[in-house]
């Protein structure tokens, strides 16, 4: 009976568990990330992109650039950029079940993690 119960409960971690993260790609804003762009007259944009913490600072960057790029096809000048990045400390946190009768608990460390974030001001030409 022991056996299958801890069947049950391996079974039951491994449906809970998160699927993998990967760096955030090339995409409009949704929750793992993204590009937003906001037009602030004349042709002026104001794009960001924001990661996840997988991805690269110089992703960001360079993702922001390609956004402009696609904005402004002839060209654009960039009036300001802005690194805006994000960091978040969590606190320590133990999480128990109660699995037939039985608690069980698991203790996560705190950690912190970095959201990258780059911010451009352009101007198309």
């Amino acid at each position: 009976m022991r056996i299958v119960v801890w069947i049950a409960v391996l079974s039951c971690l491994a449906c809970a568990a998160p699927e993998p993260q990967l760096p955030t790609p090339y995409q409009p804003l949704d929750l793992h990330g993204g590009y937003t762009n906001e037009p602030i007259g004349d042709g002026k944009w104001i794009v960001t992109f924001r990661g996840n913490p997988l991805t690269l600072p110089e992703h960001v960057q360079a993702m922001a650039y390609r956004r402009a790029g696609e904005l402004c096809p002839n060209g654009y000048d960039t009036l300001s950029e802005r690194d805006m990045s994000v960091t978040e400390t969590e606190d320590d946190r133990t999480r128990c079940a109660v699995i037939y009768g039985s608690v069980y608990c698991r203790h996560h460390q705190g950690q912190s993690m970095t959201r990258p974030r780059w911010q451009l001001t352009i101007a198309c030409k």
